[in-house]
């Protein structure tokens, strides 16, 4: 699968940015870029794996509402 350098970096960053923090626990990048149809201005979609303790106390301070990861 070709994958453009920027979103390569993209996912370097990402993964360094989450990989030590203990809330969370797993990184999905989705999307053009993982289904390999990325084109050189498409943006990296991902999700992030919290822990229960972290998405529930997200949502309760979001009204029940999952929210995003800063």
């Amino acid at each position: 699968m070709k994958i453009y350098p920027q979103h390569q970096r993209a996912i370097d960053r990402l993964s360094a940015a989450y990989s030590d923090d203990p809330r969370f626990l797993a990184l999905i990048i989705g999307g053009s870029v993982a289904k390999g149809f990325a084109r050189p201005d498409s943006d990296v979609d991902f999700m992030i794996v919290a822990t229960d303790e972290v998405f529930e106390r997200r949502k309760s301070a979001r009204g029940n509402e999952p929210s995003r990861a800063p």
